[in-house]
């Protein structure tokens, strides 16, 4: 890296750890963000992307670890409601990346250090959903592999309120629980039908409370549970939020975007 570079990024970081300070400058941010990717030319320049973006086409594994599966019914769950799931890891599989877990508590790296994970992010079966719901080639952004410990917060936090996620124009989250999740092991919860279009409101603010999100979506609020291995698919602009933890929890984050390549 070149010394106008490390100039560059310590500027940047600079600039973010000042932001973080003042809450009303990071909502100010997040809300130009926020119209300027999923506002109201969202579907034009999705659209754009899907007929004339190039992106290098991703190493597919020879075979799936989850056979017998339809891609595009996970296609189409994708589109209507932003959340599918419904497959799980086999156990040799969940086995490995637990050990892994235990030398690596948090991992960014899992796709390269992980056979088991590194085998999951080329899994054709994977793959061929995300290729279907995105439109184009998918670009590989992120694997997040972390431990959520027990804790006893007074308020919630970011996490903890139903709020959505900008990582592009289009995007894919596949979510793993390592280990048993019930409603007491932060399990995870999202809304169906929140990933189509947000109004100028949720723009500007990306929180609802539980009383809004069950008052205004009823049904539609989904809480996902289940032992060591199950996966699910969710579109990061569907609103969503990790549950109340009093035990240990390891998830897998996958992601994967249309346009936006890793930093």
């Amino acid at each position: 890296m070149t010394g106008e570079a490390i100039v560059r990024l310590s500027m940047r970081q600079r600039i973010r750890e000042y932001a973080l300070r003042v809450p009303v400058i990071i909502q100010g941010i997040r809300a130009i963000r926020a119209t300027l990717i999923i506002g109201p030319w969202r579907r034009a320049a999705v659209w754009f992307l899907r007929r004339y973006s190039r992106n290098t086409a991703l190493r597919r594994s020879p075979d799936t670890v989850f056979p017998g599966l339809s891609a595009a019914s996970y296609v189409s769950e994708m589109q209507a409601k932003g959340l599918a799931a419904g497959f799980a890891l086999p156990p040799a599989v969940v086995e490995g990346i637990y050990d892994y877990s235990l030398k690596q508590k948090e991992s960014f790296t899992g796709h390269v250090d992980c056979a088991e994970i590194r085998q999951i992010a080329s899994d054709p079966f994977i793959l061929d959903v995300v290729t279907g719901y995105l439109g184009a080639e998918p670009i590989f952004y992120s694997s997040y592999l972390f431990w959520t410990q027990p804790h006893n917060l007074s308020k919630p936090t970011y996490p903890e309120k139903f709020h959505y996620d900008v990582s592009d124009f289009k995007s894919v989250q596949v979510y793993f629980y390592l280990t048993d999740v019930d409603e007491t092991a932060g399990a995870h919860s999202c809304i169906e039908g929140t990933h189509l279009s947000k109004n100028l409101l949720r723009l500007i603010n990306p929180f609802l409370t539980d009383e809004q999100a069950l008052r205004k979506y009823g049904e539609r609020v989904k809480t996902l549970t289940g032992k060591a291995g199950i996966g699910f698919f969710e579109e990061q602009t569907a609103f969503h939020k990790r549950g109340v933890c009093k035990k240990p929890r390891l998830a897998l984050l996958l992601n994967y975007n249309l346009h936006r390549k890793p930093e």
